[in-house]
């Protein structure tokens, strides 16, 4: 058995952009907020492409848009009293999505990160036959030289593996990525706990994609599709936690 301490407790959330769900290309009208419950502007979203089911998290076609919640999520977020997020109620454009375009059984909310942002360090590896080499850590890979995209000065491709310094930015169930400017969000990703990815397996919340912030390689498809408990969404070459060195 697991002890709490050991539990995977941050995630990376994101939508897991499945065939056949929703997906919407850009906000075409920003309308006024209707209501107190309604804490942003009401944007008015074009969906592109063809469906078949709504799912509970609208993927963005373009990286600097931001997820789209269920009513039926955000009913569960409010109820539960989980943090770190302001939503908008949605209206949706039709005339670009292709066949027969239906109209969602609920209300969709779009979602914007307003939790206090974690403090990170990054653990940087190198991948040798088949298992991850650890070469050195940094707590800022966007300027820190060795970190460069594709090569570094030692020639190798490196792997990164994101660790929460331990009792920073724990006040909210939802939180920014550090210094990540808005046009550069992938696909509106952001974190979250394991509240909500807990609340997201009970409810069986759709199109939701969750990768625990310290495995090197994403996880893309609907969580649902994984073995669960999440202490099992590690690759036999790195398992939980930071790799031995």
């Amino acid at each position: 058995m697991i002890e709490d301490a050991d539990m995977v407790r941050d995630f990376k959330l994101a939508s897991a952009r499945g065939d056949g769900s929703p997906r919407y290309d850009r906000i075409t009208a920003i309308q006024p907020a209707v209501g107190g419950g309604s804490r942003l502007e009401c944007p008015v979203v074009s969906l592109t492409g063809s469906y078949r089911e709504w799912t509970d998290c609208l993927s963005p076609e373009l990286s600097h848009l931001g997820l789209i919640f269920s009513e039926r999520v955000m009913e569960v977020l409010i109820t539960k009293g989980l943090t770190g997020l302001k939503w908008s109620v949605v209206d949706f454009d039709f005339s670009s999505a292709k066949g027969a375009a239906k109209p969602p059984g609920q209300a969709y909310y779009m979602v914007k990160v307003s939790g206090e942002a974690p403090i990170l360090s990054y653990r940087v590896f190198e991948k040798v036959d088949g298992k991850y080499q650890f070469r050195f850590e940094t707590r800022d890979k966007s300027t820190d030289p060795r970190c460069k995209v594709f090569y570094l000065p030692e020639g190798f491709i490196p792997h990164i593996q994101t660790i929460r310094i331990e009792g920073a930015g724990e006040a909210d169930d939802f939180m920014p990525v550090p210094d990540r400017k808005p046009a550069l969000l992938p696909f509106g990703s952001f974190y979250c706990s394991r509240r909500f990815v807990e609340l997201a397996k009970k409810h069986n919340f759709s199109n939701f994609a969750f990768t625990p912030i310290d495995r090197i390689s994403p996880m893309v498809k609907d969580f649902r599709t994984y073995d669960w408990p999440p202490e099992n969404w590690y690759p036999a070459v790195q398992p939980p936690g930071p790799p031995e060195e």
